[in-house]
């Protein structure tokens, strides 16, 4: 599979491309590498000729540094950004805006919508949805059917499981477990090894830590600032 990394430009070339203000943008090539003063490569028509891709008008304004990839096939939008070692694979879905950091992947079938941030080392696996101006970051793991929203924040080590929703302010963080179709809302914020398992509801200003276990079938939390013992089904 064809991918679209700097290293791919020939050294000491120089590419020309003019630009919809008829104005010629030119890029300097060296050590196999393209990109600007403040180490950014242009995604521009030049860029994939020399690659032998045909030009994507989708790809205007974006930049990706250095060793950043974008497999052939990845739907990737204006203005996004996708720094060092980070992989957007093909058949993913980036949308205009959103940033894609350090060595973070985004998989096959995963998109990433709007302004959102994926951080270095995160994961957004098949079938995973970030949107709005929502932060996965560190080495959070987003998987098949998650969706991560609004100014939502999943961080550290934590694994949102298949189709949950975090929305709202909540923050994941630490080695929290969501697990799946749970729902994680409000300002609520699930820390240290806690584990919300399968269908599980928490809302407004709750808080679970530390080994916390909450299961069961639409538990709703909504107290401030509850730290949570190990609760039976119910």
């Amino acid at each position: 599979m064809e991918t679209i990394t700097a290293n791919e430009l020939n050294n000491n070339e120089t590419l020309n491309n003019e630009t919809d203000s008829n104005e010629t943008l030119e890029m300097n090539t060296t050590n196999g590498l393209t990109y600007n003063e403040d180490g950014e490569v242009l995604l521009d028509d030049a860029f994939f000729k020399a690659c032998g891709i045909e030009y994507d008008k989708s790809y205007s304004n974006t930049k990706v540094f250095k060793s950043g990839t974008i497999e052939e096939g990845a739907y990737v939008g204006e203005d996004v950004r996708v720094y060092e070692g980070a992989i957007v694979r093909s058949g993913a879905y980036v949308a205009d805006g959103a940033v894609i950091a350090d060595n973070a992947i985004i998989e096959d079938g995963a998109k990433v919508y709007d302004d959102a941030y994926i951080g270095g080392n995160a994961v957004i696996k098949s079938g995973g949805i970030v949107c709005g101006n929502a932060t996965v970051i560190d080495n959070a793991v987003v998987r098949d059917g998650a969706t991560v929203r609004d100014t939502a924040t999943v961080r550290g080590n934590a694994v949102i499981k298949d189709s949950a929703v975090i929305k709202g302010n909540a923050v994941i963080e630490g080695e929290a477990i969501i697990g799946g179709n749970a729902v994680i809302e409000g300002e609520s914020l699930v820390h240290g090894n806690a584990k919300v398992y399968d269908d599980t509801h928490i809302d407004d200003n709750a808080e679970v830590c530390g080994d916390s276990i909450v299961c069961g079938d639409s538990i709703a939390v909504s107290y401030t600032h509850l730290t949570l013992p190990t609760i039976s089904s119910v």
